[in-house]
This record gives C-alpha cells, structure tokens and sequence, in this order.
C-alpha cells in the first residue's frame, strides 16, 4: 500500500511538472514508469505515446512503449515498437537480455527473430 501511495504522490508531481512544460520527457516518462507500478498499463501508454509525438527521435521512448505493450500482452504492437527502436540504435538490445518487461515475448518467434536481426546489424 505504502509503494502505491508514494507512486500516487509521485505522479502528482509529474503532472505538476508536466502542466509547466508540456513536452517534457522526463515528466512524461516519470508518469509512465508510475502508471506502470500501480497497475495502469493504458496510462503508461498513453504517456508514452504523448512522449513519441513530441520526441519521436528518442530511441529509448519506443524502447520503452515496446516494454509497456510487452506487458500488457500486445505482442503486435510491442514488436513493432521494439523492432523500431532497435533500427534506430542497435545498442539498445544489450538491454533486452535483462529487461523483465518481456518476458512474456521471450518464447515467441518473431520475438527471437526481431533479437536475432539485431544482433546482426
């Protein structure tokens, strides 16, 4: 309970911060990781995809968009998100191996797939 209310209070001041400078990313990514761990994927989402229209050349937000649709079990989009941000910078699969977030991807083909390309370039 205590975790919730401290990522509550949180994303408060994410929103704070957010209202005075609408394109933020650090704002915005903040509010996504706290929507994550209190059990709102389609915030965390939301926010990120918010972040993408503002910084779209920002490697690590479609890294990061590929996390949140990896959890919440969109494989379509967490491929594509994913495949998108390893094009842009490869080095970026160096952290695939221990992110959690995909776990649920790891035995899916074209997830293996999308790893093996990226390995190659």
């Amino acid at each position: 309970m205590r975790a919730k209310l401290e990522h509550d209070q949180a994303l408060v001041c994410f929103q704070q911060a957010l209202e005075l400078e609408p394109e933020s990313l650090d704002a915005l990514m903040g509010m996504a990781w706290c929507y994550k761990w209190i059990d709102r994927l389609d915030r965390s989402i939301e926010s990120m995809r918010q972040a993408y229209q503002h910084h779209p050349d920002v490697s690590v937000v479609l890294y990061n968009l590929a996390c949140y649709y990896a959890l919440d079990r969109n494989l379509e989009q967490a491929l594509s998100w994913l495949g998108r941000a390893l094009r842009m910078d490869c080095s970026l699969a160096k952290l695939i191996p221990g992110e959690t977030d995909f776990d649920s991807l790891r035995n899916d083909p074209a997830f293996r797939h999308l790893l093996e390309l990226s390995a190659v370039e």
